[in-house]
């Protein structure tokens, strides 16, 4: 019985240690200093990899005989659709 009773006891102090251990560990020190934001990702597919194509005109003008077309290529899931190069 008493040999019970001092398994127990190393049981006790060890899971005591471990505890102090983790809660000194936490409170030793930070991460560092945030960095700054990055810049935000491009989200949509490449022409070359879509399968369908969606032209929305947005805005149209005609000054001194140039036309300019601003417009939008979505996927036919809506998903837009980057890479077309100007002419």
């Amino acid at each position: 019985m008493m040999m019970n009773r001092y398994k127990l006891t190393n049981a006790v102090k060890a899971a005591i240690g471990i505890g102090a251990l983790s809660l000194a560990l936490v409170g030793c020190g930070s991460d560092g200093k945030d960095g700054e934001d990055g810049d935000n990702g491009n989200i949509g597919v490449d022409i070359q990899q879509a399968s369908s194509l969606k032209a929305n005109i947005l805005h149209a003008t005609i000054t001194e005989g140039i036309v300019a077309v601003d417009f939008e290529l979505l996927t036919a899931n809506g998903v837009a659709v980057s890479g077309l190069r100007s002419i």
